[in-house]
């Protein structure tokens, strides 16, 4: 991913120092390229727009969540690998028309691609949510206000996965929690509602404290992993209520063997959460022992992922 600086007169001078190398990655990526269509005015599902108040008002009536795709059109070559590799796709397109509104904030060499409108709005945006480089995607909730998670570009580009990944964000949003709900038994419901609740309270708690920039101290450090602990025990929570609807859909033998590899993750999960607690010294074994914990957790994802398919 490509870094930016947020003073406009830094920006141009990243620009020019990273240009030339910018725009050789660019023609030997741009072979078989397509431009999806991007809507400058008025916001449409299916369609990418620069409008981004439209499409917050698109996401408030349809209660979806909007991505947005802060990115550098013309010359940053991750964002264009993305864009040829994924955006560009039907299957994408056909993915996102009624799971998400799509919003390009660009900030490209060429200044005719925005119109002047959006120019300011667009760095306002970007100074928002603290973006650092490009490409950086932004998930935002139907309220336009909640941030439901962010993505990055991938080294290799692969749209199935890029899908899941933005399903497992979305997720968390207003309209497939509702959704998902009505899928539940009542009692059921209730409890995952509630569960969802504690969940939204205790992060937003966390939040504050870690704004308040505590001491770095024993105390402090015990006090943060009570937080990711109980945060983790709810996120666990309301992950087994999910993965044991899943599993209802499931075959039999399936079912079995998709809610066991979703205990081992959970496993997993809490021996790195125990293990950090412990203060591991700075070492080349724990930082073996860190990647060791960290590839088991995405090879078990990746396969409790490929039931969902």
């Amino acid at each position: 991913m490509k870094s930016i600086k947020n003073k406009l007169p830094e920006k141009r001078r990243f620009y020019n120092r990273l240009y030339p190398f910018s725009f050789i990655f660019f023609l030997f990526i741009n072979s078989g390229y397509t431009n999806a269509v991007i809507l400058k005015e008025g916001a449409e599902l299916g369609k990418w727009t620069m409008d981004f108040d439209a499409a917050l008002g698109l996401a408030e009536k349809n209660t979806i969540p909007v991505l947005l795709d802060f990115t550098g059109s013309d010359w940053c070559g991750w964002c264009k690998i993305m864009e040829k590799k994924i955006f560009s796709k039907s299957e994408w397109m056909n993915y996102a028309r009624d799971r998400i509104i799509l919003v390009k904030i660009d900030f490209p060499m060429d200044k005719t691609i925005v119109p002047e409108k959006f120019k300011r709005r667009n760095m306002e945006l970007q100074n928002k949510f603290s973006i650092s480089g490009y490409p950086t995607y932004v998930i935002l909730d139907s309220d336009g206000k909640t941030e439901l998670g962010r993505l990055g570009a991938s080294q290799d580009p692969d749209i199935a996965k890029f899908k899941r990944r933005v399903s497992k964000i979305i997720k968390k949003s207003k309209g497939m929690i509702n959704s998902f709900l009505k899928e539940l038994k009542p009692e059921k419901a209730a409890a995952f509602q509630q569960l969802i609740i504690q969940k939204e309270n205790l992060q937003g708690q966390f939040n504050k404290w870690l704004e308040s920039r505590p001491a770095t101290n024993d105390s402090n450090r015990q006090e943060y992993f009570e937080f990711y602990g109980q945060l983790n025990d709810l996120s666990y929570q309301i992950e087994s209520i999910e993965a044991r609807h899943h599993a209802s859909k499931l075959k039999p033998e399936n079912a079995v063997k998709y809610l066991e590899i979703h205990e081992k993750l959970n496993n997993e999960k809490q021996a790195l959460n125990h293990w950090l607690q412990s203060r591991p010294e700075n070492s080349t074994q724990s930082t073996h022992k860190h990647n060791e914990f960290q590839n088991n957790i995405a090879q078990l994802t990746q396969r409790l992922e490929s039931f969902h398919k």
